[in-house]
């Protein structure tokens, strides 16, 4: 039932201010700049895949938002307010644990899943498990040590053992 932002209620570049379209306000008081929270990752380990992905694009909305906010106070000096930038970095600082957040229970239920499919691959439909990806597999870690240490210090590291 997930729909593509072209519904009314997208408002264009409104959307990169606070009060949208009917109140246009680039640069908020400090009263206007109290918020909540930020997401638990509790609270998002019973959210839907599509929950979670409507929350990731209101976040990214809101991290778009204040990097406006933050231009607009720039340009009019509002920076040297201290409760103003301490509001604003606190907002800024929830929005990015959240989508922090966000990204680390999609990783728990990947590796859930892969998890899964390995112990009981016939669950799933599959005759076999599938292959790691290759980050995944022992042979990848002496080509990446090669491309990090450098041949010499890879050649020396083999001559050692």
């Amino acid at each position: 039932n997930w729909k593509a932002a072209s519904s009314l209620n997208v408002r264009g570049l409104y959307e990169f201010f606070q009060g949208g379209m009917h109140n246009p306000n680039p640069l908020p008081n400090v009263k206007d700049m109290i918020t909540g929270r930020s997401w638990t990752a509790s609270e998002l380990r019973v959210k839907s895949f599509e929950d979670l992905h409507k929350l990731w694009y209101i976040l990214l909305k809101e991290r778009n938002l204040l990097a406006t906010m933050f231009e607009e106070a720039k340009h009019w000096n509002k920076i040297a307010d201290k409760e103003w930038l301490k509001r604003w970095d606190d907002r800024k600082f929830k929005t990015q644990k959240s989508m922090a957040r966000i990204r680390h229970v999609l990783s728990e239920r990947r590796v859930a899943y892969e998890y899964a499919i390995r112990e009981d691959p016939k669950l799933f439909g599959l005759e076999e498990a599938p292959k790691p990806h290759i980050g995944y597999r022992e042979e990848a870690i002496p080509n990446k040590r090669r491309t990090r240490l450098g041949r010499k210090a890879f050649t020396r590291m083999r001559s050692i053992k």
